[in-house]
């Protein structure tokens, strides 16, 4: 059979969809990926900052065991305490070093937050030590 007459236009693409959506997963990409989000937690080594047992003697200790318990210079506190015991002592001695000795187990999240509470109360001088390492 043959029908003459019965042609079919070409459509031609539009690239204007196109571009919308070229565009729209480009700013997508740009806000899924922004860059330095994360901040940076400046620590030192205990073997480096506390090494000898006068600096451990003389530092500010908290010691975190892994199920969030502290204890400030051998007291147990609450954080709220912490928060409060840090201002105090770092009030009288402002370049007093924090030595902060986490158990073993402790997490990663519980130590970031126990580091950046040392800085929001006024430590600058913070290092991490084992407990067998800090006597």
């Amino acid at each position: 059979m043959r029908f003459d007459g019965t042609r079919r236009a070409g459509r031609r693409l539009g690239l204007t969809p196109l571009i919308d959506v070229v565009f729209l997963l480009l700013i997508f990409f740009m806000l899924a990926s922004a860059p330095d989000r994360t901040g940076r937690l400046p620590l030192e080594l205990a073997s480096t900052r506390v090494a000898s047992r006068e600096d451990t003697a003389t530092a500010l200790r908290i010691e975190l065991a892994a199920d969030g318990t502290l204890r400030l210079a051998g007291r147990r506190v609450t954080r709220a305490a912490l928060a409060q015991g840090l201002r105090e002592a770092l009030a009288a001695h402002p370049t007093r070093p924090v030595l902060i000795v986490p158990a073993p187990d402790a997490t990663l999240q519980q130590m970031v937050w126990l580091v950046e509470s040392v800085e929001a109360s006024g430590g600058r001088d913070v290092a991490f030590a084992r407990s067998e390492d800090a006597g």
